[in-house]
């Protein structure tokens, strides 16, 4: 049976090109942001048993609502044998990145305003004027996901697609072997569609 595996990174990290990545390995069925969205207001509740129905359904996850706050968490106490994979990338391109996906604006999707305010506590509508606050929220939350798994060894895999990581990392920490095929680098400069 093929563990659940969680990508927990954060929006613009590369999340896009991990669901695809995991689904060219085998691991589906695959819950990725078009699923998981709808699970927002879900993570933000509390409301873990709806969330827990939904993994039941899927062998991989990734964006929403995975990386959403402390959610990590919650998943390793309920599937303490899945693997979570923490993407990253550089702090200042992260939220560039971040800023042109959403047009700069806290609202660019159905859940955005509610993200972006329990995320960074921003309940204003424009995002790069808290770029500082971003960041360090950014920084920090990486840093407690390392923490937390720093005593459960070969639970958490950190990977940088952006640094040129990818199939040989991805491929080892999950034990499968390594595909013939050019590792997947999607959803650059795509703006997600406004969803009302």
């Amino acid at each position: 049976m093929k563990p659940k595996i969680f990508g927990i990174g954060t929006h613009k990290t590369g999340t896009t090109s991990l669901g695809d990545a995991l689904k060219m390995l085998g691991f589906a069925p695959h819950c990725g942001w078009g699923q998981g969205n709808k699970l927002t207001p879900a993570s933000y509740n509390g409301n873990y048993e709806k969330i827990f129905k939904v993994v039941d359904k899927y062998v991989s996850f990734e964006d929403s609502p995975w990386c959403h706050g402390n959610l990590y968490k919650i998943l390793y106490k309920q599937f303490p044998t899945a693997k979570f994979i923490l993407t990253i990338r550089n702090e200042d391109d992260w939220f560039n990145s971040l800023v042109r996906w959403t047009n700069n604006n806290t609202g660019c999707c159905k859940w955005g305003k509610m993200y972006h305010n329990i995320e960074y506590g921003n309940k204003l509508s424009k995002i790069r004027p808290f770029k500082e606050n971003y960041v360090n929220i950014y920084r920090k939350r990486n840093q407690e996901i390392i923490d937390f798994f720093a005593d459960k060894p070969n639970t958490l895999l950190i990977i940088d697609f952006a640094s040129g990581e990818g199939w040989n990392e991805l491929c080892k920490f999950l034990n499968v072997p390594i595909p013939i095929r050019k590792f997947p680098h999607s959803n650059q400069n795509k703006k997600p569609k406004q969803r009302r």
